[in-house]
């Protein structure tokens, strides 16, 4: 243990006067510039200047990043200017752009700034595609995905920018979801929901909710379009009136659409409107996981269960409603009791 400590005081002295000697100092001085050089603030002032010559070069004085960092602070310099300055396809035959923006990235900056995708046809496969559709998302231009060789990338890209294309891209597409998707957003009024029944069973269902989410619906929308029960949850919001979830079919999902009802209007009577007893608790269950309305309603929330197995629970869960309704002193005791060993 001696030696080890003394080594330390040992190593200690020579650092110090390594630090002292002409070559310590020029180390030091060396890591100071190089920290320096390499900080984000002076990057992005170096950055923001070569934007505001509009020099790409100038970009080769941002820091390279630190030892094992994975920022690529001039990366994003020649990224950021290329995107912002008028440059040709030849720029990303330079060495120091090549071995700054690797994968594709100069391309596709390219692209993007010049908004045609000529650039892309330099790259193959995987970031050919890829630029492509980047360019046709940042340009909002739809004829670009049609370049996109890979099927499930060039339909992401129809659905991504759908209304801007032509819907019979979307029928192209072979991805249920997608396909559905894709076409409900040229759904924009009623008149046009017949598009989505040109569509499969499975298709046309993620069509009408294209629709449904941007649209106030009711009971009539759901029981002749889509008897999914998001439907139905959004039809009783919109509404207004939580006795819209009693036409969901499963139980799990009609409790879920009363209970999110409840709490986001602040109505504890929509529970009561579940039938049996059962879904009824269940509904308030949910109440008790979210815990706001235990504490707006303290005892009288408990007393709202009908089984009393469940009521004795919710009254220990929550040990504050203890003292204001139990009157057995028994039932009392072991109340406290449950609470000090749950804590």
């Amino acid at each position: 243990m001696k030696i080890f400590k003394y080594s330390l005081v040992a190593l200690s002295v020579v650092l110090v006067l390594l630090a002292m000697s002409p070559i310590g100092q020029f180390f030091l001085w060396a890591l100071y510039g190089y920290a320096f050089l390499n900080s984000p603030k002076e990057n992005d002032r170096l950055t923001r200047d070569a934007l505001f010559r509009r020099d790409i070069q100038l970009c080769r004085k941002v820091g390279s990043g630190y030892f094992m960092s994975a920022a690529n602070p001039r990366g994003d310099c020649l990224k950021l200017l290329i995107k912002n300055i008028d440059v040709a396809d030849s720029i990303c035959d330079d060495p120091f752009v090549k071995k700054h923006l690797r994968g594709g990235d100069c391309y596709i900056a390219v692209a993007a700034k010049q908004g045609h995708g000529d650039s892309c046809e330099r790259l193959k496969g995987y970031e050919r595609d890829n630029c492509y559709g980047s360019t046709a998302r940042t340009k909002k231009e739809p004829s670009l995905c049609q370049k996109i060789e890979r099927k499930l990338e060039r339909d992401a890209c129809f659905e991504a920018l759908a209304p801007l294309g032509d819907k019979k891209n979307c029928l192209d597409i072979q991805h249920e979801s997608t396909r559905g998707s894709c076409l409900g957003k040229f759904v924009l009024t009623k008149e046009e929901l017949p598009l989505c029944a040109q569509l499969d069973m499975e298709a046309s269902s993620y069509c009408y909710m294209e629709f449904v989410k941007r649209n106030p619906i009711d009971l009539d929308f759901c029981n002749k379009y889509l008897s999914k029960p998001e439907c139905f949850v959004k039809a009783s919001k919109a509404q207004n009136d939580p006795k819209l979830c009693l036409h969901i079919k499963d139980a799990n999902d009609r409790a879920e659409c009363l209970s999110d009802w409840a709490i986001e209007k602040n109505d504890m009577d929509a529970c009561e409107l579940m039938q049996p007893a059962q879904e009824k608790d269940n509904c308030y269950q949910r109440l008790e996981r979210v815990g706001a309305q235990v504490l707006r309603e303290g005892a009288r929330f408990c007393k709202r269960y009908s089984s009393e197995e469940q009521k004795m629970a919710c009254i220990r869960a929550n040990f504050d409603i203890c003292l204001k309704y139990l009157e057995d002193k028994n039932a009392l005791e072991s109340c406290i009791q449950d609470h000090s060993r749950s804590n």
